[in-house]
C-alpha cells in the first residue's frame, strides 16, 4: 500500500474520524487500474491514493462520501466502464468501499437498573454511550463502564439543548411515566435513528394516544421501539439489557 495512503490511515484510525477504504476487487478489459488498488476518502474530505481517475474514481468517491453520511458500514459497486460510465477504456470493474471509525451515539435517560445493565453491553459492542439523570445517587460515574458519559442534569433540559441526527439513539427508561412520555413526545418530532422506550403494553397504547390526540406533525424519528428490545420472554433487568442490546445490533446491521 502506498506511503500516504498508509499515513492517512493511521492518522484517521488515532483522530477517529469517520473514512471510507475503497479497494478495487475485479477489473476485466481495458481500465484504468488493477485489482489492489486502493484509496481513502475521509468524511473532512480528505483524500490519498487513486483507484483509476475519470468517472470511475468519481462515482466511487461520491458513493463512499454518501455512505460516510448516511452511516452505511459496506458496499460493493460495478460499473461497465464504456456503458455506465461513458469511458473509452470500456472495461468491467468491481470495487468494495469499507467505512471505519464511525460513531454511534447512544443517550440512555435514566440511570436505574435496565441503564446500568445494558450500558456495558453497548459499549463491548461499539456504541459510544452517554447516561443522564437527574439523581445524583443514580447517576454515579462508578456505576458504569469508564468510557460512558454520565450527566447529572435535568433530562428535558439536556434534551432540549444536545444536538442529534439520524446517527443518533435515544432510550427512555426514567423513574417515571410522565418523565418518560414527555421525553418520548420530544424526541419523536426531533430528528434521531431510533427512539426507544421502556415500555408496558398498556404504557405502549396510553403514549399512542397521547401522541394521537396532541395534534403534533408526524414524528421525524426515524423508528420508533416500544417497548424497546426484541420480543425474547426477558423479565429481569439483564435479560432486558441483552434484548435491547440485540435490537440495536439488528438495527446497525440491519436497517429498515
Amino acid at each position: 500500500m502506498h506511503t500516504d495512503i498508509l499515513k492517512l490511515l493511521s492518522d484517521a484510525y488515532d483522530s477517529k474520524v469517520p473514512f471510507a477504504l475503497i479497494t478495487v476487487v475485479a477489473a476485466d478489459g481495458s481500465s484504468p487500474q488493477r485489482p489492489g488498488a486502493k484509496m481513502i476518502v475521509r468524511l473532512d474530505g480528505i483524500q490519498a491514493g487513486t483507484v483509476g481517475g475519470g468517472n470511475w474514481e468519481y462515482e466511487l468517491v461520491k458513493a463512499a462520501g454518501e455512505m460516510l453520511r448516511e452511516r452505511v458500514q459496506q458496499r460493493l459497486i460495478e460499473f461497465s466502464l464504456g456503458n455506465d460510465l461513458n469511458m473509452a477504456c470500456g472495461g468491467r470493474m468491481a470495487a468494495f468501499i469499507e467505512v471505519f471509525n464511525l460513531i454511534e451515539p447512544v443517550v440512555i435517560f435514566g440511570a436505574g437498573h435496565v441503564a446500568r445493565a445494558v450500558a456495558p453491553l453497548l459499549v463491548q459492542v461499539g456504541f459510544h454511550v452517554t447516561v443522564v439523570d437527574v439523581r445524583p445517587e443514580w447517576a454515579e460515574k462508578s456505576a458504569f463502564p469508564d468510557s460512558c458519559k454520565v450527566v447529572v442534569e435535568d433530562m428535558h433540559r439536556f434534551s432540549a439543548e444536545m444536538s442529534s441526527d439520524s446517527s443518533t439513539t435515544i432510550l427512555v427508561m426514567t423513574r417515571g411515566h410522565e418523565h418518560d412520555y414527555a421525553l418520548f413526545e420530544h424526541w419523536a418530532m426531533r430528528e434521531c435513528g431510533f427512539l426507544g422506550v421502556l415500555a408496558s403494553r398498556t404504557k405502549v397504547a396510553r403514549f399512542s394516544e397521547k401522541l394521537r390526540a396532541s395534534g403534533v406533525a408526524a414524528p421525524l424519528c426515524r423508528r420508533i421501539e416500544m417497548p424497546v428490545g426484541l420480543a425474547i420472554g426477558s423479565k429481569t433487568p439483564e435479560e432486558i439489557a441483552v434484548s435491547i442490546a440485540a435490537q440495536l445490533i439488528e438495527n446497525r446491521r440491519v436497517p429498515r
